[in-house]
């Protein structure tokens, strides 16, 4: 099965890091810059995992999140959030509960190394699969 994953986040030279990452292991990558490019293609080809990028300059990932939750519940698409900004910063402002009513998968600081970020994706997706059974 090949799973299809979105990344939004607003640096291209990130976008086109982690594309480059996850097509090499086999992964249908779309990205975005925006939240609301991201909306527009989540809509048109539903991806299985969503990479959101917490911190951007046009639109907060977290107010994305909140969006993709509007429509689809955390089994038809995974969130995963990457940020400069500290999980326990994260936690302190919106909330320790937070992360667990948007359905998110986990919490990537970054900068991230590249093994952390492949093993997350991986285990993200391998439990879309263990719930399709």
């Amino acid at each position: 099965m090949e799973y299809k994953v979105l990344i939004v986040d607003d640096d291209p030279d990130t976008l086109s890091l982690l594309s480059h990452l996850l097509i090499k292991k086999g992964y249908h990558v779309e990205t975005s810059l925006t939240m609301k490019e991201a909306l527009k293609k989540i809509q048109e080809d539903k991806p299985d995992l969503v990479l959101i990028d917490i911190i951007m300059d046009n639109g907060g990932g977290r107010q994305l999140a909140e969006k993709i939750r509007e429509t689809y519940d955390s089994d038809e698409i995974r969130l995963i959030y990457s940020s400069v900004m500290k999980k326990d910063k994260y936690e302190e402002k919106y909330g320790e509960q937070d992360m667990d009513e948007l359905g998110i998968c986990f919490y990537l600081h970054k900068p991230f190394n590249i093994r952390e970020f492949l093993g997350v994706v991986e285990e993200t997706l391998l439990d879309v699969n263990n719930r399709l059974k």
